[in-house]
This record gives structure tokens, sequence and C-alpha cells, in this order.
């Protein structure tokens, strides 16, 4: 009863009410408490400065100091010292004579600053010393009228009665407090009992005896129309409704073990299932996975009969497997021979499961049905997509017994079985891709490695033939120096130096270079045509002249005038004159910028196709090897636990599980898509000429008859015609689009426009939308492979579709851009070079 009472409502609300209390009353406390001490502090204070005050006024002598019994009136018996102090801290009076005469220095306890001459008003300063507090009064006392002291009154007073006077007042409101807390809790308690208590516990009491089983037991409430006795009025109604109750479910329990027979039932057939699916994952030969499916079906089932017949296009059978209850190997073929041939062909024709009393009798009597049975057969179709690959047929004891939940597993096995010969049949293909596609890669390495040859036969030749007219143009020149027509024909510059570093003659390619005519350079120096190479230039000149030998093959970068960046070769010779007496130089300025581009050309393409090798080659290891088997692993073993455990795993974990099966497929369309964007730079285009608007109306069509349920509006203007494979341009057109159409799902009405424009580069085509935009600080993230600026959930997709829009258009010689903002649009603009139209 005890330990019921502390338990009890009645003792928390008692308990909160004393809370309250005591907390008022300790509000109420402290500050009468903290009033009653400032008026302690405030008298102490006072009468501490008080002597001071009458002796700065001449109401007193100084030497009334000296006299115990006057300061004991003056400032209390706590007095503890007095003095007066001269400004040049001499003692002059004092309450203990031994320190008359001393200075103020040789004493502890006091402060240099306390009888400094800027001290102008008395002040009061509290201090502790060895356990005891006190108060001590400094006043100064201005003999004359001055604005310095003369002198100092020093006052020192214990304060520890006053203190000790404080703690008793707090004491003894503490005690009261405590008091009335105990009052007020004993008179809480005692009330609530008598009142309360008491019909709280026949109530409660009533409540064990229901819980004890005694559903008759009802509480005799008294004559009150409070909330006690309408809590007993409804605890009886309560019981009452419990007893239906509990007739009822003696009802739902019958029911119950009727359900649990039929999930028994149910759950053998699933394990069923789960078999057939581990079969399906682990067995890739078809020839053994069908004739164990068959005996799966019969040891796990107790069927006395299974069979797989598959069929080609033509309707004819083709392969048998099959078991009975003996577990012997029995096909169709062997059962029944040809004669059911019409039967096959009605069972292929339904959608349904065909469901049959018996099938057209076998030659072996142990099939025949026994005694008390209704043997019969249900026939279900092999099913992949529109395909049908053949016909499952069970033969099952007693047919009355089968019901809608075990046909609809059935079918679903069937559905596995045709999933696996579907994934057999992609598997084979599969293999034979690899194949191909090796036999292309390899025919591939041999035309990158004649083409590279030839390249480096056409490369040595060029520079071979290159000298050879370095060789006849100097040889031309050398013979005739007159022929001005022969040196501006040359398709070189040729300049004639003296040995002052003076043009003495330039052809008309020299010239133009310099945007100048040859009259006016001739009889000007080096350093008024070519300010800034004119001495590095002479010294290479003078150590030709000097050496008499030429100085050949000098490759560097120029600007020409117009402020184009050129390599030119420079080949300096001597010149002397008909007697061979040297008289300057001739200089040859080759342009050869078309070459060196043409060398960078080609080894940026040899990289170029060393890098797609090697990428080709990985990915092909990748997908054969690393990436597919893993997956199919997984989205097997995920299905397997999906049905054999789904009963054991509560909601989070079938999320977790549902969500490994979304990723798996994800990731199969995320490879499907990397595939894409490899084989794009292996893929040979096919140049034509393409209608651009009609490409782009086609495509917007498609993909709006798939997305029926959006509202969608197109604004085109008329697109210029363009040059390229058209299924590449297609598919960026594909892809852009169908980006414009997913990021503007959040929006009531899809805005899409498509357009174009020239500039010195190209035709320039673009698709704009209203959707959700994008921050131009991530601009360089948006055409990388799987660089995604929003998630999965929010907007669906691999990250490789604006990729693929890059790589294809820079295999057509253009580029890609694109503008953005947030929640106000983005736009794609893809260049392709006007030489392409």
């Amino acid at each position: 009863m005890k330990s019921l009472l502390f338990r009890s409502l009645i003792f928390k609300i008692g308990f909160i009410i004393i809370i309250i209390e005591i907390v008022l009353l300790t509000a109420a406390g402290v500050y009468y408490t903290r009033q009653f001490n400032e008026e302690v502090d405030a008298r102490v204070y006072n009468r501490t400065a008080h002597p001071g005050k009458l002796i700065a006024k001449g109401m007193l002598g100084y030497e009334v100091v000296k006299n115990r019994e006057d300061m004991i009136d003056l400032a209390g018996d706590d007095i503890a010292e007095a003095m007066i102090i001269a400004a040049s801290g001499e003692i002059f009076y004092s309450l203990h004579t031994e320190h008359e005469g001393r200075d103020i220095s040789q004493l502890t306890g006091f402060s240099p600053e306390w009888f400094s001459p800027s001290v102008s008003e008395s002040f009061i300063h509290r201090e502790t010393e060895k356990g005891d507090n006190y108060v001590i009064s400094i006043t100064p006392i201005f003999a004359d009228k001055t604005k310095t002291p003369d002198y100092f009154f020093y006052l020192k007073v214990f304060t520890n009665h006053a203190a000790r006077e404080k703690q008793n007042i707090s004491n003894i409101y503490l005690i009261g407090t405590l008091i009335c807390v105990i009052l007020t809790f004993l008179s809480i308690l005692l009330s609530f009992r008598v009142i309360i208590f008491r019909r709280l516990a026949a109530t409660l009491d009533g409540l064990r005896r229901f819980e004890n089983g005694d559903l008759n037991a009802r509480i005799i409430p008294v004559t009150s129309h409070d909330e006690i006795t309408i809590l007993q009025h409804r605890v009886n109604s309560m019981a009452a409704k419990l007893q239906e109750t509990v007739g009822n479910l003696g009802k739902e329990i019958t029911e119950r073990e009727k359900s649990e027979k039929r999930i028994t039932h149910l759950n053998t057939v699933l394990h069923t299932i789960r078999n057939i699916n581990q079969l399906i994952v682990q067995e890739r030969d078809r020839d053994i996975l069908l004739p164990n499916a068959c005996k799966l079906l019969i040891q796990t089932r107790g069927y006395y009969l299974a069979q797989i017949a598959l069929f080609n296009d033509n309707g004819d059978l083709v392969i048998t497997a099959g078991a009975d209850k003996k577990n012997n190997q029995v096909t169709l073929r062997e059962l029944y021979g040809d004669t059911i041939t019409e039967f096959f062909k009605k069972a292929l024709s339904l959608p349904k499961a065909l469901v049959l009393d018996t099938l057209i009798a076998p030659q072996d009597t142990s099939h025949h049905k026994e005694k008390n049975t209704e043997q019969g057969n249900i026939v279900i179709r092999l099913v992949q997509g529109d395909y049908v690959y053949g016909l499952l047929i069970i033969g099952i004891q007693d047919i009355r017994k089968l019901n809608e939940e075990e046909s609809s597993l059935l079918e679903e096995i069937a559905n596995d079985i045709a999933y696996a010969l579907y994934s057999l049949e992609i598997e084979e293909k599969r293999r034979q891709t690899e194949i191909e596609l090796q036999k292309h890669h390899n025919q591939l390495e041999k035309l990158v490695t004649e083409r590279t040859a030839a390249l480096e036969k056409i490369n040595k030749d060029l520079g071979l033939e290159i000298n050879e007219r370095k060789k006849t143009e100097k040889k031309v020149l050398l013979l005739n120096l007159e022929q001005q027509t022969i040196l501006d024909s040359v398709p070189t510059q040729i300049w004639y130096k003296d040995l002052n570093n003076r043009f003495l003659r330039v052809n008309k390619m020299g010239a133009e270079s310099v945007k100048m005519k040859a009259e006016d350079i001739e009889g000007k120096g080096a350093e008024e045509i070519f300010p800034e190479k004119a001495a590095h230039n002479y010294q290479d000149d003078m150590e030709v002249i000097k050496s008499g030998k030429p100085k050949l093959g000098i490759i560097e970068t120029v600007r020409s005038a117009s402020g184009e960046l050129l390599w030119v070769q420079t080949d300096k010779v001597p010149y002397p004159d008909d007697k061979g007496k040297m008289i300057g130089l001739i200089v040859f300025v080759t342009d050869i910028t078309k070459l060196k581009q043409a060398e960078i050309s080609i080894k940026k393409y040899a990289e170029q196709l060393e890098a797609a090798n090697k990428e080709l080659q990985a990915f092909s290891y990748s997908v054969s090897h690393d990436l597919r088997a893993p997956l199919r692993a997984i989205m097997g073993f995920s299905n397997i636990l999906l049905e054999d455990c789904s009963d054991k795993l509560d909601s989070e974990g079938l999320r977790h599980l549902n969500i490994i099966r979304s990723e798996v497929s994800r990731m199969g369309v995320l490879i499907d898509d990397i595939l894409s964007l490899s084989r794009l730079g292996r893929q040979e285009m096919k140049r034509m000429s393409i209608d651009m608007h009609d490409l782009a109306m086609t495509v917007f069509r498609e993909i709006k008859a798939a997305n029926t349920e959006r509202k969608l509006e197109l604004k085109m203007e008329e697109l210029p015609r363009a040059k390229g494979d058209k299924n590449l341009l297609r598919q960026v057109f594909v892809n852009l689009i169908s980006n414009a159409v997913k990021f503007t799902k959040s929006r009531e009405t899809g805005k899409i426009e498509i357009g174009s424009r020239q500039d010195e580069t190209g035709i320039i085509y673009y698709v704009r939308d209203n959707g959700v935009g994008f921050d131009m600080k991530y601009l360089n993230k948006l055409f990388g492979v799987f660089q995604r600026l929003h998630s999965v959930e929010e907007f669906e997709g691999t990250g490789i579709g604006l990729a693929i829009v890059k790589r294809i258009i820079t295999r057509h010689g253009g580029s890609v851009r694109a503008e953005g903002k947030l929640n106000e649009g983005a736009a794609f603009y893809f260049t392709l070079p006007i030489g392409n139209r």
C-alpha cells in the first residue's frame, strides 16, 4: 500500500503543489533576505563613515581617536583601529598608541594609493584578513581651503557580527519555510486520501479482477457524478464489451486455423519457386536446366508428372524434357509421340493457364489415375515479351485441390523458366558479338598500322621534296641574280643584305610579308624593318659571312604583319661578288606553317587512335567479364531473397532490398550507355545531306507520343540543312529534347524552343527549355561522363547523354556549349562547320 501511495496520481499532484510552494517561498525568501542584508551593510557603512565626517567638519578633535570609549560610541564595539595620518605618511594619533610617530609604510595592510594627494572624498573599502571580514573608511582632512588634503582619518571596523546577524536571519527563514512545506504536504496527502484515494483503490481492485479473467466483475460506484464515478461506469461498460469480444474471438481463431493451412500449402509452392530460381541462376546449360527443373517440381510439390516442350517459329516440337514421380527422365515425345499436336496448338494460342482433366492417355500404364483421385494437368505457356518458347505441363494428382493462388504461382515458375531461356539466348548472342567485336578490333589495329606507315612515308617524301625544291630555288637565284621576275615567282621570302646589315634587294613575297613595297625596303637597315630581331639576326649573319658557310634549317615562329602566328624555316647563305669577295648574304624565309600543322595533326591523330584502342579494350573487357556477370548474380539472389524471406523482413528491410534491385537495373542501363559512348569513336560515319528541320520535328513527335501525360509546347524555327551522319545527329536531337522534357516535369507546361543561327564558325543549332536550369559554375561538369547536377530521385538518367552529344558533334568537327540559370531554364548549343552543310 505504501508503494502504491508513492506511485499514485494523488502523490504526484501533491508533489507538484509542494514544488510550486517551495519555488514561491524561496523567491520571497531570497528577496526579503537580500533587503535585510542591504540594510545591515548600509548601517555598518554609515557607522564607519560617521566619525570621519565629524572630524573633517571640525566637530571632533583629532585626539578623539585615542579614546576607545568615545570611538566605540561613534563606531560600535567592533572597532579595530583608528588613526590620524599626515599627508606625508606619519601617524599623529592612533587608538593603539604604540603606532604614533611611525610611518604608515612600516605597517602592513595599507595601500599607498589610499593616502594619495589626489583623494578628495571619503571612501569605504572591504577586505578580509586571516578569516576576519572588516570595513576600512578613509576620510581626507583639509586644514586650509586647499584642494590637497593635509591629513587622513583612518578607521577599521570588523564586520563579523553583522555577518552572523545576516546568517541567523537566513537560517530562521529556511527553518520556517521547511515547516510550512511539511505541514502543507501532510494536509494535501490526508485530504486526497480521504476524498479520492479510497475510491481509486476500489476502481483498481475491479480492474485487477478483470485482469485475472473475471469478466463478470463490476465496480459499484458511489452516488456521485464526478470524474471517478464516470471512470467506474466506463470500466463497467468496457468489461461488458470485452465479454462480447471474447466470444467473437473464438470464431476468429477457427477461421485463422483454416488460413494457416492454406498458407502452409502456398509456402510449399513458394519453396518450389525458390529452388527453380536457384537452379536458373546456377545452371547455364539449357539441356541440363530443363530436365532438372522438372525433377524439382516433382520432388518439392509431389506432382506425378512435369514436362517442358519447346517449339520453333513454325510450331514444330524441337526440344522436350521431363520427369515423373519415380524420378525417371521421361519426355513427351517418349510418352505421346506426335499424337498431341492439336492439343499443343490450342495451348500455345491461349494467354492463360489451360487446366485439363487429363492428357491423351500415355502408353505407359504407370501414369494412369489412382483410385479415389481426380488426376489432371495444367498447361502454361513459356512467354518472354511477345515470344512464346513452348509449354510447361504439370500433372496434378488431385485436380480438384488446384486453386487460383497455386495456379498463379505455377504461372510465375513458367515465367522464370521463360526468362532463363531468354537470358541463355541473349548470352549466346553476346558471345557471338564478342567474337565479331574481336575480329573488328583486329582489323582496326591492322588498319591503324597501315595508315601510320603510309603517313610516315608521305611525311618523308614531303620532306625530301621540300629540300630538293629549296636547292633548286637557291641554285636558280645564284645563277641569275638579275632576274627579278624569277625571284618574285619563288614562293619563298628572299632578302639580300650587305655587310652593314642593310637590305640590297627583296623579292615580292618578302615585301608582302611586311606589307611594304620592295623599293621602300631597299637601302634601309634591318633595325628599321625588324626592330625586335635585328641585333640577334645580325650576329647570325656575321657568322655566315665570316665563315663562308651557310646556316640552314633555322625553324622558328614569327608574327606576320596581319598578326597571324606562322612557322618559318630560315636559310642563310653567303653572297660573294664575281671575284669571290664576300659582299653580304642572302636570307631565304620559307613558310612551313601547313607542314607543321600537318605534323601536329598526324601526331594527334596517332595519339587519338591509340587512346581509342585502349579505351575499346578496357570497355570490352569490363562489360564482358567484370560487370555483366556480377549484376546477374546480384539480381538473381535479390529475387530469391525477396521470394523466400519477404515474410521475415520488416518494411525497412524490404525497402532496402527493392533499392538493391532498382540500382542493379540502373547499373545495367548505365553499362549500355557506356557501350554506346565507346562505340561512337569506332562507328563509321556515313555523311549525307540532312533536312535538320524534319529530323528535329520527327524526334519531338516521338518523344511527345511517349509522354502523353505531359503538356508540351514546341516553338521551332526553320532549320538549315546540314551534312553529316543522319543516325548520329538524330541521337543528338533525341538526347537534347529528352533532357528538355525531363527537366521541365516540374512545370505545368513544358516549353521547348528549337532554332539556329550562323556565325563565322558555322551553323549553330540550339534546344532551349523552361525547366529547372543549372548553376553556371558547374558548366564544366555538364558534358563529362557520369557528371550529374541532380540526384536520381529528382531526375532519372545515367549522366552520359550529354557526353554522347559532345562526342558526336566533335566527330563532325563541331563544338557544344550550354547556358542556364537556376529555375529559369537552360539552352544547349551545337555547332556544325559550314562545310558540313
